[in-house]
């Protein structure tokens, strides 16, 4: 029974899985349960056993995606690790999901479940529509804490805008699977991250604290 109980579970992961890539890849249009039966080699009744309809499936990825990635967001920016850390990893997290669908690292391919039910809104449910609003409010809330952290430990001015500072870098965050889609690699987002700390150090850095 517990055997059994733990292939289900597995089999229910395969398909969120799976779900997940072919929303990224294709969308909702082009997402058949069909599609999901035939990659995992399983009845289209075994997907339709653990989820009755396309929706439902498209919601609790949705909601599990948003979650799992504002936890990685958590970890670097409420962490003790100094600024350009943050960056870094920040930067580096985008990267690995950039090169799941763009292995050679010089091509466009969406690879964002956000970023492409945001452009879906309308065709997903609302409690789909409400992670992917909470998920921006609660980065911006990630990032404003680990930038006041670095103006409390005097990386950053005492008058830097916390929040301003705070907005650029969540919006580079939150656009960063249309660059790289737009530019056909990811270079020009690394340069967006590189550029931002530049200015932020070259504006409110320790320099700017002691003059």
């Amino acid at each position: 029974m517990k055997k059994e109980l733990n292939e289900m579970l597995s089999m229910k992961e395969r398909i969120k899985q799976e779900a997940t890539r072919m929303l990224i890849a294709h969308g909702s249009a082009g997402f058949r349960f069909q599609q999901i039966a035939e990659e995992l080699d399983c009845t289209r009744g075994n997907v339709h056993y653990h989820y009755r309809h396309k929706h439902q499936l498209i919601e609790e990825v949705t909601v599990e995606y948003c979650q799992r990635t504002i936890g990685h967001f958590d970890q670097i920016w409420l962490s003790e690790n100094d600024l350009s850390e943050k960056i870094q990893q920040s930067m580096q997290f985008n990267r690995s999901r950039y090169l799941i669908f763009n292995p050679s690292g010089s091509t466009g391919h969406p690879w964002s479940l956000i970023a492409r039910m945001r452009s879906e809104r309308d065709q997903i449910t609302p409690l789909a529509r409400e992670a992917v609003t909470r998920y921006t409010k609660e980065l911006q809330a990630s990032v404003f804490s680990g930038m006041h952290q670095a103006v409390a430990r005097g990386e950053l001015c005492k008058d830097t805008p916390v929040e301003t500072v705070s907005l650029l870098l969540v919006e580079i965050a939150n656009s960063a699977d249309p660059i790289t889609r737009d530019a056909g690699s990811f270079t020009r987002l690394q340069m967006m991250y590189e550029a931002f700390e530049r200015l932020v150090r070259d504006a409110y850095g320790r320099k700017s604290a002691v003059q």
